[in-house]
């Protein structure tokens, strides 16, 4: 299969409400693969899976909140989708930790 057409199946998939491929197709934008890549579009796409409750998404989302990669930098944003949308996550720990320290500008957090 080439990249394209995984995409075009992704997107189709997505497109019937299916957080997982929602997320891969985030995913696609977000670095470019076999799309033209698009931040505020992978953005979307992780924001749909999130909203269905996907942890991968919405630690994505909340990481893309963090840098302000397709959105505008938003630490409080970063926080919720880490700590309300995504709680048991050990990876998820482990940024909100870090975007509590940039966030309070406190060290060895």
């Amino acid at each position: 299969m080439d990249v394209a057409e995984a995409v075009n199946w992704y997107r189709k998939a997505a497109d019937q409400g299916l957080a997982q491929a929602q997320c891969k197709l985030g995913e696609c934008y977000y670095s470019g693969w076999g799309v033209e890549k698009d931040e505020a579009e992978a953005v979307n796409w992780y924001r749909k899976a999130a909203d269905q409750g996907l942890a991968e998404a919405q630690y994505k989302l909340g990481r893309c909140y963090y840098s302000g990669r397709g959105v505008e930098e938003d630490m409080k944003e970063a926080v919720v989708c880490s700590r309300i949308r995504c709680p048991l996550s050990k990876v998820a720990d482990t940024i909100r930790k870090t975007m509590y320290a940039s966030a309070f500008r406190i060290q060895g957090a």
